[in-house]
């Protein structure tokens, strides 16, 4: 099956229906899902940490009863030790490099003169109170999303950060998620995953405090009760996180070789992802497409990832010719990818590209930038919007865990300029009686 499915095709001769295949990609299933987990939350909703306990045991496996939800000091200070050197130091780099990326982006408090200076108008910008962070758990484990969530809530100024993620079945997290936890910021950390967790931190519970925010990639339990907990207003989410996906433009110069290794490490994550090559150049995608039939059904490199693989190239991979670089943009913008690699030599047609790419959480220009650099120490957010979700949300940064207030200051002067257009419009909205009223007052006040 994957033979077929993954032979280069043109796309201008795509029908409306496989083309929009390609772009719909993996589609959650939200009906099925929402009312799975809908009576879950509305359970810890009502029941708090006793719900909590026993969704744990049931979908986790671990039983905390006696142990309890909240990570202890003891269990952190065990974490560190159970690491290796590399890996703390690794750890620590990671959050530093990550920590002088978003460290340039903090938005900041403003005002300036209007009106010929006798009004100051501005914005207050503030972090929210409390931000929770959603670490997966499961399959693998994920410390470099824990810094990835963690670190710019820090950086914004948010005080409080709590941390929640799946634990394993003898009610531990594993020692290098609890550290990068840790080492990041997090001012208390729980083992409890999924829709129940997402509710938890939406509603509160006897030992979890309710956020204003939640942030962090999941499965699509845990993005449906974000989502759903957003759509009803009781929760301010940062994205839409759903299966990993890359999208990749390349020119004849490009070497096929990279390209299938970048397209098989997203492949990998899951058998929902999503990896697709759009090239002006038929050699490039015929090569391509050798060398990943080759990779995937000798398996040599990928051993146990395999079988992931393959669904995952079956189910959402395409190699794409088009006759033109342009063509290949304005598909990615229909496509608005996590990620997208521009693998092009030409400098020109670099800057040229770059310019027209509107939908994208992530770009990466050139040869050597690869995803997988970003995924770990780079410094740049790998929480990003997926699904198509690019068009209209941003990469996870400090801007997410801010809020902005809109800061006004009047002399009479300045209210006497803007007087006449509020008479007009508030009697054309038939809100003169007060609003145009409470500027008349004013005006009409002597000086003592």
């Amino acid at each position: 099956m994957i033979k077929t499915k993954l032979r280069p095709r043109k796309l201008k001769e795509l029908t409306v229906v496989e083309r929009n295949e390609i772009i719909k990609r993996c589609e959650a299933k939200w009906d099925e899902v929402i009312d799975k987990i809908i009576p879950i939350m509305q359970d810890v909703k009502n029941r708090g940490d006793k719900a909590l306990i026993e969704y744990t045991k049931k979908f986790d496996k671990a039983d905390l009863t006696t142990k309890g939800l909240e990570v202890t000091k003891e269990e952190i200070k065990e974490a560190y030790t159970n690491i290796t050197k590399n890996e703390y130091n690794m750890l620590y780099q990671m959050k530093r490099n990550v920590s002088n990326f978003h460290s340039r982006n903090i938005p900041s408090t403003w005002t300036e003169k209007f009106y010929s200076g006798k009004a100051e108008l501005g914005k207050q910008i503030v972090p929210v109170d409390r931000a929770g962070a959603y670490i997966p758990g499961g399959k693998y484990n994920y410390p470099s999303t824990a810094i990835m969530a963690i670190v710019p809530a820090k950086i914004a100024g948010v005080k409080e950060i709590v941390a929640v993620t799946p634990p394993k079945s003898d009610g531990k997290i594993e020692s290098i998620t609890l550290v990068a936890m840790d080492m990041a910021g997090a001012t208390r950390i729980f083992k409890v995953g999924g829709s129940q967790a997402i509710a938890a931190l939406a509603y509160g519970t006897e030992s979890i405090p309710n956020v204003d925010i939640i942030v962090g990639p999941g499965n699509i339990y845990v993005n449906s009760a974000k989502k759903w907990l957003n759509m009803t207003e009781r929760i301010r989410i940062d994205l839409p996180a759903g299966p990993s996906e890359i999208f990749i433009i390349a020119d004849s110069e490009a070497d096929p070789s990279w390209i299938t290794r970048d397209l098989i490490s997203q492949a990998e994550h899951d058998e929902n992802s999503c990896a697709i090559l759009v090239t002006n150049s038929e050699e490039i995608a015929n090569k391509t497409y050798k060398i990943l039939l080759k990779e995937v059904c000798t398996g040599k490199i990928l051993g146990k990832k395999m079988s992931v693989v393959k669904k995952s190239l079956e189910n959402f991979g395409a190699i794409l010719l088009t006759d033109t670089l342009e063509e290949a943009v304005e598909f990615a913008n229909d496509f608005a990818p996590e990620h997208l690699e521009i693998m092009i030599k030409n400098k020109s047609d670099i800057n040229k590209i770059l310019k027209q790419v509107k939908h994208a959480g992530s770009i990466f220009i050139g040869e050597y930038s690869t995803v997988a650099a970003a995924d770990y120490n780079l410094g740049t957010n790998h929480i990003l919007p997926t699904g198509g979700a690019a068009r209209r949300y941003s990469a996870l940064s400090t801007e997410t865990f801010q809020k902005i207030s809109m800061v006004q200051k009047l002399t009479k002067k300045a209210l006497e300029m803007l007087d006449p257009g509020i008479e007009t419009l508030s009697r054309a909205e038939g809100l003169y009686n007060m609003h145009g009223l409470s500027i008349k007052i004013r005006l009409r006040k002597k000086k003592k």
